[in-house]
């Protein structure tokens, strides 16, 4: 078989993940991990650290593999992105922050170095700095459900409630909603004690 078809069944795994399917999600990570060895190693272990983070919900694991990445293979922008997440998951923020910012540098038009930048900044409390990179985010074109779900969060923490509902509007008028920003909405507004306005 092509070894692209496991990058393909990867990339399903991680698509049903993101909509809460979690019985189709680990159907199609095993489909991909009986394909590993037909791909080069880079691959297998990038596979291997997103299965750790994804069903295992391991992130040291994930950093160990996506560490073995950097010392065997060049750099790329998608390996500093991916090392900026388990970073952050163990509260490693700083460090998860650079990493996100080096993944910026090698690649301006990665959305995914965006979004794991702009989630070290808010756990950072610097809530200035991740709507700054998520304006040029925006500049670039670059958009997502999870770059709007940084927007919507950096939005909620700062208590800009027009900002929460442009987010808010993206999602109801874009087919690529999975209805994760209403979901985040529903907790906001208990948040703000407007449970009424939450049911």
């Amino acid at each position: 078989a092509d070894p692209l078809f496991a990058l393909a069944y990867q990339a399903l795994g991680v698509s049903y993940l993101d909509l809460g399917e979690m019985a189709l999600s680990q159907q199609y990570f095993a489909k991909s991990s009986s394909l590993r060895q037909r791909e080069t190693k880079r691959i297998r272990l990038e596979e291997e650290a997103l299965v750790e983070l994804a069903i295992y919900g391991d992130p040291q694991n994930a950093l160990e593999k996506y560490m073995a990445v950097a010392n065997l293979f060049s750099e790329t922008s998608s390996l500093y992105a991916n090392l900026s997440v388990p970073l952050g998951m163990l509260g490693s923020y700083e460090q998860s922050s650079v990493e996100a910012r080096k993944g910026i540098r090698y690649d301006p038009d990665s959305f995914y170095a965006y979004e794991s930048f702009a989630a070290a900044e808010v756990s950072l409390n610097r809530l200035k700095e991740a709507r700054t990179v998520l304006n040029e985010a925006a500049s670039r074109g670059l958009d997502s459900e999870s770059i709007r779900m940084m927007c919507y969060v950096v939005a909620f923490l700062e208590r800009d409630q027009p900002g929460m509902q442009t987010q808010l509007k993206w999602a109801v008028d874009s087919p690529e909603s999975t209805g994760a920003l209403f979901a985040s909405d529903m907790e906001s507004q208990f948040y703000f004690g407007r449970a009424k306005k939450a049911k």
